[in-house]
């Protein structure tokens, strides 16, 4: 019997409709619905992986398959692609939205 490993998925998530402007909060949630363990996951912004010293933000788990990232004062380095990356040993699973921020200008 041949035992098959199934890939992560995850759940498409976004920063709202609107735009949030500078000195709001924003939070994202990473949810992998389906994927065996172990899983691992990671936010990419911008093309590069998170640093909380680099992008002055914060992530936290709820359980080992949600992931949280927060902001709490938005500035104008934050606007850009959020990535949520979760990989399993039979595949990685991408996931991006776009933040824009309200009095910012937004090279993507």
């Amino acid at each position: 019997m041949a035992l098959f490993l199934v890939g992560p998925k995850i759940s498409p998530f976004s920063f709202g409709s609107a735009p949030l402007s500078l000195g709001e909060s924003a939070t994202l949630q990473c949810t992998v619905s389906d994927g065996d363990r172990p899983l691992n996951i990671r936010w990419v912004i911008n093309g590069s992986i998170f640093s909380p010293a680099l992008f002055d933000a914060s992530t936290y788990f709820i359980e080992k398959h949600i992931n949280v990232l927060t902001i709490e004062s938005l500035t104008e380095a934050h606007a850009g692609n959020y990535t949520c990356e979760a990989r399993n040993p039979a595949a990685t699973a991408r996931y991006t939205t776009t933040l824009v921020v309200n009095g910012s200008f937004l090279a993507v």
